[in-house]
């Protein structure tokens, strides 16, 4: 439990910490009630358009909101057309639900599609969305006109008018069929369409023919097609879809829709079926998708430009014959090449013939017709010009394979590309955003997944900021503002490229992650690492590894650095770092190859100071470049002379090369230098290239030992210290003893012979006391030798001390004080506890007597079985001294109890196994301890010899799995100390047990028995005659209805078998994060019914559609459930249940509402949500009124019901009664009071509505008469915008190729300057590199003797440096040189090869005075 906290905790610490990063911004939903569903960007202005329930709102990307409309509620009826509202009679406040949001570029408009009359769209001004075009288009019924059915709008470029070559943009529209309302309005709404932009009409009206299609009427109410996504590539325009496969079957697919932008008519209308597989299973439905261009890698996997559309699509696998997604996402990549060419062979198939026409929704299904010598003309951007063979319904599907799977339910996907890389954004239907990186067609992964609002659907409409450096998401709350990427919280090289972030590198030379742009010439090799590609830059090697702190001389040392993957770059401030212990210091760094460089370390007395006791420290050793961090390693510095203090033992045990002079008494590294040659030395373990003479390791120290660590003194009292030493050397000598008490004392010590390698120290006699309470008091002490100055310790490594004592303080009794162990001599003094010597007027009682009063203070059990074998614990005082004092006297009732060795605690605990009772004996007695047969004690309570009685058993049948809890009543059932109980030698695991009874659990049985009942109390064991009888397993065979509501409280009638031997049966639901919700089970009136009540439930809902109907639909989540049957295990999990959230009934508003069909058998209608498709029927489902029924006749939508003739009594008194709903058990609504008033007529509408008609026909002649003057001055306006467009790119081409033969004439002249940018240039050697190879050609230029540094002995290193300066001195001088120079010349063994090594030597000797080389 404590781990599960701990987890929970640190997940929400941690997801705290990302929240603050990742989640840069968020706008709150101003009513929680209206959720937003829609939001689009304005390309131009970065401006972000929300929609939702009821409202527009226009913010700018830092959530500044700049205008904010109302779109609902408004008053609107749905049997009504919109031109006709105000004749009806029945409109109502009707809330507006956005259906599509689109932005119109050219017009400059924001068009809004929502449910409100009839499915209206409206075009807001961009610039100002409170003013809107007041013309003829705000009364065409577009789109789906209820909350839940599929739309799908967007603005994409239509057939170009009568010849002209532009095409003009027209929107496309794909929608559900509803049956909300009038069919005939909504029949005149098609299933996919174009409308012209301006007036929303049906783009082309033909005498036959128009731009629309229509589910056969037969089919609409039952063919219900589910519009995804739609988009436009290239020359065509596409929608996807998830319907049923055809009319006769049940199975759902996928599919994409696609018609020929210049196509009017629609000829070129085809369906083909969209297939996304893995491992063999296909995934059915469609769940989000989007066109997007590809990055360079994915781009070069799929062998295509970067300029090809890709659709990114993620589909689930579905539930049988439904559209319910289940938890099994799946990522399928498609090239729309690869799409084109399929439409493509579909089409050329029906012209050949071997197609058919379709699909049967729209059209009946016939065979295709052969065009003859027409295929030819069929490309892939043929676009319909035949008037046969359409629509087509493709027989060859688009497939693709899985490039990732996913266990959650996606809502939503968006796609970016960073440098090469392709990354899809992913929204779950719980509130989460994936991050995955596309490699190709079939490989992705998944690097992030990032918490955005826990349980809430993040809608499709995902839109990244201008820049692209963010992500805007939409849920029903809140638009969140995301970081695409968080580079900064990886702060090294490993944790950047392991995150596998494509938007993240590790930019070496500035040691950060971060993204691309911001690491400074990222182009150049090595300078910014991907997650793909080159490793990080390590140090692989220091040599040397670690140096020893040389305190005595003022130098540094150079260190070698290896570094693997070292990139190149300019001359910058380069210098070694060493950090550690609140200390920075930089060094000189040199790069010596390209993968090597130089550090110099810090002088010694620069570094920190050694943490106490520790002979090296560790510091960072870092490679800093132009301030910035660039690599780093550990690197050690150690000090042996730490040890010196320590002496010989510790510094021969040091992991480093030490090394112990005994007569110097130091530990050094330089055991010559800073010691004599005369001195005897003792070698580390580790130690290595020391040819001195020398013993190696810690056994050859002088030292002391005892053979026990504490030397035992009583507070008070002198003692003579005697110590064995070890390994002396003659010259150690005089000995003292030093102990630390109070200020410290100084004694001389003798030595006195014992062995040849073993001598024994005796220090003169001290006086050893201290005042403090305590039982003991610890007093280092050490022996040393020379003068008393000098202080030279030999080793303790024993850490022998003396330990003084106080017997009064380590016994408050006799008892406690005689088991002190003998080594301190304490005993009793009449009340105290001391040494015999401090005890004279008593007396003194040693460690081997007996005390002489012992006392009992308790025992426990009071009782026990005659047979005995109970073990009885005596809780006492001065109960013996060892188990010899107690082991032949202890008896209860007078029966001798037998003390156990190992529970024995002397003084103050004995426990005895009783024996068996005799009737010669009392049944009931005192407990008595005769302590080592002198000194008795005995209890005040009574211990009683009882013999248990079973006289019932219930329950006497349970199942062979167990876990039926058995209640056994007797007397005397709690006897003894071991109660077991057994059933047929099955244990039964106990439980309880009082006085009464005893309570067990049935373990499992390997078969059905009937058996009696046994149990064993200590040694006594009582065969009973009642029996227990195992059965078979109670058997569950069905369980419905399989539905519920959030608040639970629902029946489940479970049938099956013996179900009645099931003591405590629960239903439990298991949640997706492995947490259960449990209900109460209850046994019917037969053994094979049981009726259970489903639990509260804590889940959180989210939307989904199934399908598109004329009511909101019913969200629900589906749960695993099972049974708890006491051990039987498997009906744990069952199957699956169906929660849905808890109805919403609206309540009265007024809260008195006035009811005026009493006496007119009038139905009380109650609205509400959640009351259609849930977890309850009606005859669950009580309404109470008062103190009377109201008699719940239907639920559809509207709760409807009979209420009592005359109005019923308030049940609190009040004056009108109180309308109360139960659903189930658990769910109680109180709605308000009803009040029973007079009838209402209402008024025929038929009359209003012909009215409407004859002047609704006198409007459509009047937009006809203006719609034919706007087309023809938009035809004289497009042949000049056309005019204008030829000129300008005429324009344009002259100017390009201008400017290309310009730069062709250009001579580049950054080449020799790009390397200060860190830029590809001219190669150049740096000039110990050039020199090096020019004088030494044929020599290795790392390891020359030119460049090395001096290698001789330690001892003649000055020596040596002082004759080299001298000879440099004498190379200075001219006549010196030449007269050097011609004595080599004339040596006969003087080749042409010294020749030139010579001169090369001196050339750089001499490389600041090179005059020379001219003379």
């Amino acid at each position: 439990m404590k781990m599960e906290i701990l987890l929970v905790t640190l997940h929400l610490v941690v997801f705290a910490a990302a929240e603050l990063t990742f989640i840069k911004d968020t706008y709150q939903n101003p009513n929680s009630k209206e959720p937003f569903r829609h939001m689009i960007k304005d390309k131009a202005t970065g401006l972000i358009y929300v929609a939702g329930v009821n409202r527009i709102i226009q913010l700018n990307e830092n959530f500044t909101v700049l205008q904010s409309i109302s779109t609902g509620p408004r008053l609107d009826d749905i049997n009504c057309f919109p031109h006709e509202l105000n004749l009806c009679k029945t409109k109502k406040m009707t809330d507006s639900y956005s259906k599509a949001l689109m932005i119109d570029d050219r017009g400059k408009r924001l068009i809004a599609c929502s449910s409100l009359f009839q499915g209206s769209c409206k075009k807001y001004h961009l610039s100002d969305i409170t003013k809107f075009d007041n013309d003829s288009s705000k009364n065409k019924y577009v789109v789906a006109n209820n909350a839940t059915a599929s739309t799908v709008a967007f603005i994409a470029p239509g057939p170009a008018e009568d010849g002209k070559l532009a095409q003009p943009n027209v929107m496309y529209v794909g929608t559900t069929y509803t049956t909300s309302g009038y069919k005939f309005i909504r029949d005149d709404i098609p299933a996919f369409c174009t409308r012209n932009i301006n007036t929303l009409d049906i783009a082309y009206k033909g005498d036959f023919v128009k731009s629309s299609k229509f589910v056969e009427g037969t089919h609409r109410h039952t063919f219900l097609v589910n519009y995804i996504y739609g988009f436009s590539s290239d020359s065509f325009s596409y929608m996807a879809t998830v319907q049923r496969k055809s009319t006769s079957s049940e199975k759902y697919i996928s599919k994409l829709i696609r018609v020929c932008q210049n196509d009017e008519r629609l000829y070129s209308y085809t369906e083909v079926e969209l297939v996304c597989k893995h491992n063999g299973a296909k995934y059915n439905l469609l769940q989000a998708a989007r066109i997007a261009k590809p990055g360079k890698l994915l781009a070069e996997a799929l062998d295509i430009t970067m300029s090809k559309d890709v659709l990114f699509a993620t589909f689930s696998i579905g539930k049988a014959h439904s559209t319910e997604a289940l938890n099994d996402t799946a990522v399928c990549i498609y090239q729309l090449e690869t799409i084109k060419s399929k439409f493509t062979e579909n089409v050329q198939n029906c012209f050949n013939g071997s197609g058919r026409i379709g699909p049967d929704h729209i059209v009946d299904r016939t065979q295709c017709q052969k065009a003859e010598g027409f295929i030819e003309q069929i490309t892939l951007d043929y676009c319909r010009e035949l008037d046969f063979n359409y629509p087509i319904d493709g027989e060859h599907p688009i497939i693709a394979s899985a490039a990732l799977t996913l266990k959650t339910k996606v809502s939503a996907i968006t796609v970016a590309v960073t440098h090469d890389y392709t990354i899809a954004f992913i929204g779950t239907q719980n509130g989460h955003i994936l991050k995955v990186a596309i490699e190709s067609q079939e490989l992705a992964h998944m690097y992030e997944d990032l918490v955005i609002e826990n349980g809430a659907r993040i809608h499709e409409d995902m839109v990244f900021d201008m820049a692209e450096k963010y992500l805007f998401t939409i849920t029903d709350k809140k638009i969140y503002k995301l970081a695409l990427q968080d580079c900064s919280q990886y702060k090294s090289c490993g944790e950047c490229r392991g995150a596998n972030d494509p938007f993240c590198g590790w930019c070496s030379l500035e040691d950060k992650c971060s993204v691309r742009e911001q690491c400074e010439s990222n182009e150049s090799e090595l300078r910014w690492l991907g997650y793909k590609g080159a490793t990080c830059t390590n140090i692989t090697s220091v040599y040397p590894d670690k140096l020893q702190k040389n305190n005595k001389v003022s130098r540094t040392t150079s260190l070698t650095l290896n570094i693997s993957n070292l990139p190149t770059y300019k001359p910058l401030n380069v210098v070694c770092q060493f950090s550690g212990y609140n200390t920075v210091l930089s060094t000189k760094a040199n790069r010596t190859s390209s993968n090597t460089m130089t550090c110099e370390t810090p002088l010694p007395n620069q570094l920190p100071s050694f943490p106490v006791g520790a002979d090296h420290i560790i510091m960072k050793l870092s490679v800093v470049i132009d301030k910035r961090l660039f690599v780093s390693t550990n690197f050690t510095f150690f000090d042996c002379e730490v040890h010196s203090d320590d002496a010989c033992y510790k510094c021969s045990l040091s992991k480093f090369n030490c090394t112990w002079c005994i007569k110097n008494h130091m530990c050094t590294y330089y055991p010559l230098q800073d010691c004599s040659e005369t001195d005897e030395f003792v070698a580390a373990l580790n130690s290595g290239g020391f040819l001195h003479k020398h013993t190696v390791g810690p056994e050859k120290c002088p030292r002391i030992s005892k053979g026990h660590p504490e030397i035992l003194v009583p507070s008070g009292n002198y003692k003579k210290v005697v110590l064995f030493a070890h390994n002396l050397r003659a010259f150690q000598y005089p000995i003292y003893c030093y102990f630390s008490i109070g200020s410290g004392r100084t004694v001389t010590a003798r030595l006195i012979s014992h062995t040849e390698s073993e001598k024994i120290v005796e220090c003169e006699n001290t006086e050893f006391s201290y005042i403090e309470n305590t039982q003991t008091w610890n007093v280092p002490f050490k022996i040393t030798w020379g003068s008393k100055d000098l202080n030279k310790p030999f080793d303790n490594p024993g850490n022998v001390q003396v330990k003084m004592y106080k017997c009064e303080m380590m016994g408050n009794n006799c008892g406690s004080c005689l088991i002190i162990p003998t080594d301190y001599n304490c005993g009793w003094c009449d009340s105290r506890c001391s040494i015999q010597g401090d005890c004279r007027d008593s007396i003194w009682l040693h460690s081997s007597s007996t005390c002489p009063n012992p006392k009992i203070i308790s025992i426990n059990p009071v009782s026990g079985p005659k047979n005995g074998g109970t073990e009885l614990t005596i809780i006492g005082e001065n109960l013996g001294r060892t188990y010899a004092d107690i082991v032949s006297y202890v008896d209860v009732a007078g029966i001798s109890c037998s003390p156990l060795r190992d529970k024995y605690q002397p003084p103050s605990r004995i426990v005895c196994e009783t024996g068996e009772y005799f009737e010669a004996f009392q049944q009931r007695g005192p407990v008595r301890v005769t302590v080592n047969g002198q000194y008795l004690a005995e209890s005040k309570q009574i211990f009683s010899y009882v013999t248990p009685n079973i006289t019932s058993l219930s329950p006497t049948q349970g199942a062979m799995s167990g876990g039926t809890e058995i209640t056994i009543t007797g007397q005397s059932m709690n006897a003894g100390t071991n109660i077991s109980v057994s059933i047929d030698n099955i244990p039964c695991t106990l439980i309880k047990k009082t006085r009464d009874n005893v309570i067990c659990a049935t373990q499992a049985s390997n078969k059905t028995k009937i058996e009696n009942l046994t149990m064993t109390f200590d040694l006594q064991t009582i065969k009973s005659p009642l029996k227990f009888t195992y059965m078979e397993d109670p058997v569950i065979s069905n369980a419905k209805p399989l539905k519920t509501i959030k608040s639970g409280g629902m029946p489940v009638n479970v049938t099956g078998q013996r179900l009645h031997i099931i003591q405590n049966p629960r239903i439990v639901f298991w949640g997706d994060n492995k947490e259960t919700f449990e209900g109460d089970c209850y046994k019917g009136s037969t053994v094979q019914e049981m009726t259970c009540w489903t639990p509260y439930v804590a889940i959180n809902f989210t939307h989904r559609r199934k399908r598109s109907e004329e009511q909101e639909k019913t969200p629900s989540i589906v749960l695993e459930y099972g049974f708890m049957l006491d051990n039987v295990k498997a009906y744990q999990k069952f199957g699956n249940i169906t929660v849905y959230p808890d109805p919403e009934f609206e309540a009265f508003s007024p809260s008195t509402k006035i009811f005026s069909g009493g006496r007119t058998n009038d139905f009380l209608t109650i609205g509400g949500k959640y009351l259609t498709d849930t977890g309850f029927v009606h005859n669950q489902v009580k309404v109470q009124i008062g103190k009377g029924e109201c008699e719940v006749k239907s639920i559809q939508f509207l709760l409807s019901c009979k209420p009592p003739k005359n109005q019923p009594t308030a049940l609190g008194g009040g004056q009108y009664p109180e309308v109360i709903i139960s659903v189930g058990k658990n769910l109680t609504v109180t709605l308000g009071n009803l009040k029973y008033g007079e009838n209402e007529i209402g008024l025929p509408t038929m009359y209003i509505i012909l009215i409407s008609a004859g002047g609704g026909l006198l409007l459509l002649v009047v937009i006809m008469v203006l719609c034919l003057y706007r087309v023809k001055s938009k035809k004289n306006d497009s042949m000049m915008k056309k005019m204008q467009n030829q000129m300008d790119n005429l324009e344009l081409k002259v100017a390009k190729e201008c400017k290309e033969a310009f730069a062709e004439l250009q001579t580049d002249m950054t080449e020799l300057t790009n390397d200060l940018y860190g830029q590809v240039s001219i190669p150049f050697w740096n000039y110990q590199t050039y020199c090096m190879r020019v004088l030494f050609p044929q020599d290795n230029t790392v390891d020359h003797p030119v460049i090395k540094d001096l290698e001789v002995d330690y001892n003649r290193r000055d020596s040596v440096e002082k004759g080299l300066a001298l000879f440099s001195q004498l190379i200075g001088n001219k006549t010196f040189l030449l007269t050097f120079i011609r004595t080599l010349e004339t040596h006969k063994n003087f080749s042409m090869k010294d020749k030139v090594n010579v001169a090369s030597l001196i050339s750089v000797a001499l490389q600041t005075k090179m005059e020379y080389s001219t003379e």
